[in-house]
């Protein structure tokens, strides 16, 4: 079975996000149409079936498509002062995240993905530390809207700018991973404010938003089994160089 699942993660059996159940939002740079280099992105169109765009009007707060930053593949760039695109969340309890991002500079406390509304069940990946560098993982779980949890990695993080991208694995179990390797987590009580569905942001303003390349991003709404996370990662990890372990 695990030969089997290796064969068929490779071309002409190319892997996608869709033959894992659950998949609710997925975001990939590469297969965005109609731009060139340095356009403004009002639509990052959403892969999974949902219709879950990630939106913009508002035409100072687009990020902007960039050509050719990672394995030859493209980027959507938010300039971490009032760039963010928007989607519709709906409640979701158990999930799983996967982003391919490189942080070009980052805020204290903020972050750049949310899942959560008043009233809603979600999540959101912010900054821990109240310095711009290093960038240090939490994940925060939100029942009927309200804060229940917020688990952190319990070591420095990475410093932002950081070199190379970075494969990022957030799970409800709760678990956090980078480049395939398990962190060990720490629980951490600081509050944060709710913001609806955002990518490039995880708070109500400006303040709360990161200045990052992102490739691509998949949402489960389910915490996935290992075996299911591997695949995940190894096809992100092939598609855009990054070493996973």
């Amino acid at each position: 079975m695990t030969l089997l699942k290796t064969v068929l993660d490779k071309p002409p059996y190319a892997f996608s996000p869709l033959h894992i159940p659950g998949c609710v939002l997925w975001l990939a740079a590469d297969r965005i149409t109609g731009l060139n280099d340095g356009d403004p992105v009002g639509t990052w169109s959403d892969l999974s079936g949902n219709s879950r765009d990630a939106t913009q009007g508002t035409g100072a707060a687009k990020p902007l498509y960039k050509v050719n930053v990672i394995s030859g593949k493209p980027v959507v760039r938010f300039d971490g002062v009032d760039d963010v695109l928007t989607f519709t969340t709906t409640n979701i309890t158990d999930y799983s995240l996967f982003v391919v991002v490189k942080m070009l500079a980052m805020a204290a406390f903020a972050g750049y993905f949310s899942w959560n509304s008043a009233a809603q069940d979600g999540f959101s990946v912010v900054n821990d530390v109240g310095v711009a560098s290093p960038f240090r993982p939490n994940i925060i779980d939100y029942v009927n809207g309200e804060k229940t949890s917020r688990n952190k990695i319990n070591n420095a993080g990475y410093a932002v700018p950081n070199t190379a991208f970075q494969l990022e694995t957030y799970t409800s179990t709760p678990a956090i991973f980078l480049n395939g390797v398990s962190q060990g987590i720490t629980v951490g009580s600081a509050g944060y404010t709710l913001t609806g569905g955002q990518v490039g942001g995880s708070g109500d303003g400006p303040g709360d938003r990161a200045q990052v390349d992102m490739a691509e991003v998949i949402v489960y709404n389910r915490s996935v089994g290992l075996a299911e996370q591997k695949r995940v990662e190894r096809y992100l990890g092939n598609k855009y160089g990054v070493m996973v372990s």
